[in-house]
């Protein structure tokens, strides 16, 4: 049974994640595994859900917020090339795609914008993938 500290921190910890996946633009009402926020949650702390993450998943989640809210030692915000790899990510966890692994991102850069790297593209090479992973994802919707 946890004692009313760890439950304290817990609530705290949850708080926390909420208020910052929203202030990043997370929809965290979504409950579709595949929205941003879910996925966010199952990659960087293992569950899908807040309320079910041990205490290092929630520190996990929590240091990656703080990251790309710029808030951490590492600094930085949500790139154009972090919201390709998420949105590549939701593409594959909806089976969307022949090759979700890295290589397979690489191959759709080759192809559509001529370069292997995310972190290649300049920014209206990387608005046109974003709009395009967009536009397929939402495809992928309409055909549920």
């Amino acid at each position: 049974m946890p004692t009313p500290a760890s439950a304290n921190l817990r609530r705290r910890d949850l708080a926390a994640i909420h208020a910052a996946a929203a202030q990043l633009g997370m929809d965290t009402a979504d409950k579709s595994p595949e929205s941003t926020y879910r996925t966010m949650l199952r990659v960087q702390g293992g569950s899908s859900s807040a309320a079910e993450l041990d205490d290092a998943g929630r520190q996990r989640v929590l240091a990656y917020l703080r990251k790309l809210a710029g808030k951490g030692p590492q600094g930085g915000t949500f790139t154009q090339a972090q919201w390709i790899e998420q949105l590549w990510a939701q593409l594959g966890a909806k089976g969307l795609l022949r090759d979700p692994s890295a290589a397979g991102l690489a191959a759709f850069l080759r192809a559509s914008q001529g370069v292997d790297l995310v972190r290649s593209l300049d920014s209206r090479q990387a608005s046109k993938v974003i709009e395009a992973l967009k536009a397929w994802k939402a495809r992928g919707k309409a055909a549920d």
